[in-house]
Parts: C-alpha cells; sequence; structure tokens
C-alpha cells in the first residue's frame, strides 16, 4: 500500500483528500486507481487507510477505511539532539531515524563541531523527513529545529540522555527506569563532547549511557541509540 501527506484541512470525518504534489506523485509516478487502498498521514499524528473514490484533474478523494492513528509508533516522544556533523551524514541520520520513530531532530551545536548550521539545507531535511515518513508509514513528520546549545536543551518534561562512551550503563538498563513522556537523545560529534559539555548536561540532571565498547560515528550512534529506544518503548 502506497503512502501519502495531506495536510489537516484536507481530512473529514469519513474523506480525505490529495492534492499539489501529492496528487501529482500518487496519480503520475505511483499511477493509482480508482479502488486501489492508499495510507495517508496528516503529520501530527493521525493517519487511515482510505479507499480511492475519484481522480480529477487537480485532486484525488478517498474514503476513509480504518483509522490507524499511531500504529507502530514508539509510545513515547523521542528527540533526538545530534551534533552538527558533516551535511551528508546528518542527512542519513534523519531518513533513517525517522524511520525508526524520532519526533523531533535538533541540530546540536557542540564545541568540537567542524560544521555549522549554515551547511544543513533545511528544505532538503524536511523533504527527507517527508519521504522518509511516508515510506515507513508514520503517524507524525519529524519537526526539524533550528540548531540549540547545550544549555538551551530543554528539560521540562522531558528526561535527557547522552551517549558517552565512559558510561557505566547502557541504553537499555537507564531506560528501563524511565517513565517520561519525552525523551532527549543526545549525541556528540566525531570528537565527543568536551569535559565542559559532559559537565554542563549533568548540572541540567541529564543521564549517560553506553552504546557498547566499539566507537561509532555520530550518525551511526544516532541511529542505533534511536532504534534501541524506540524498540524499548513499545509501539502503540
Amino acid at each position: 500500500m502506497q503512502n501519502f501527506f495531506a495536510s489537516q484541512e484536507y481530512f473529514t470525518c469519513d474523506t480525505v483528500r490529495l492534492t499539489g504534489e501529492e496528487y501529482h506523485h500518487a496519480t503520475r509516478a505511483c499511477r493509482v486507481r480508482i479502488g486501489e487502498m492508499i495510507g495517508v498521514t496528516d503529520g501530527r499524528g493521525r493517519r487511515v487507510e482510505a479507499r480511492i473514490v475519484s481522480i480529477t484533474g487537480s485532486h484525488l478523494e478517498a474514503q476513509v477505511i480504518r483509522d490507524i492513528s499511531g500504529l507502530g509508533e514508539p509510545s513515547c516522544e523521542i528527540i533526538l539532539a545530534l551534533s552538527l556533523i558533516k551535511p551528508a551524514r546528518f542527512e542519513t541520520a534523519v531518513e533513517k531515524c525517522t524511520e525508526l520513530g524520532v519526533r523531533r531532530i535538533i541540530p546540536l551545536n557542540a564545541q568540537r563541531c567542524e560544521y555549522s548550521e549554515s551547511r544543513l539545507n533545511q528544505d532538503r531535511l524536511s523533504r527527507i523527513a517527508l519521504e522518509a515518513a511516508k515510506q515507513s508509514g508514520r503517524s507524525w513528520l519529524p519537526e526539524i529545529a533550528p540548531a540549540a546549545e547545550i544549555r538551551t536543551l530543554s528539560v521540562q518534561g522531558e528526561g535527557i540522555f547522552v551517549a558517552s562512551q565512559n558510561a557505566l550503563e547502557s541504553i537499555e538498563d537507564i531506560l528501563n527506569r524511565v517513565t517520561a513522556e519525552k525523551l532527549i537523545l543526545a549525541v556528540g560529534p566525531e570528537g565527543d563532547f568536551t569535559p565542559e559539555e559532559y559537565t554542563c548536561f549533568s548540572d541540567r540532571g541529564a543521564s549517560f549511557f553506553s552504546l557498547g565498547e566499539l566507537t561509532l560515528r555520530s550518525e551511526t550512534a544516532a541511529i542505533s541509540a534511536v532504534a534501541r529506544c524506540a524498540s524499548l518503548k513499545k509501539a502503540i
């Protein structure tokens, strides 16, 4: 079943409409036909299975058959704070972590980052997240947030968890004790966080977890952390 995106205003209680790029993608690239079943999400938590009932020159309309909102989504909101790394690798992390269930991605400006936020193409990142969300059947389209400093990461109602090679506990050990509805997973740059940054995290009540004995690239660490977190926080 092909998956598509439609803004909230195109959903009613029993129908959904595709217009613009999604309409063209569905009719020209995917060549959908009347009677076919498609999946449609608004990217804000709603996802449905719908049967196409009409195709015009400007839009496609489908009848909602089943509401599958939240299906497969982690039971908590996973937020990834990934340090600014090489743009191509950052894009890989966005794609894979979107597929795994991340809800929000924050580029993190750490002292040892070799790249600035200006190197990231926000439009391209948003497009990558959209395509990955559709491909994996997400109910949520992850937000690509503006770059942040460690000291500005919000902690209200959230827990901050930092990947560290020196940590004594695994991510599973720590997350099995956590009941927070929102989790921030922080991953450092290739040169790791500085001692001062680790102190800053500690002062903000962060916990530190290990991903194992191997030294992982930042994007690999991010993907591993999100995958393990999502598997622990059981899908709905």
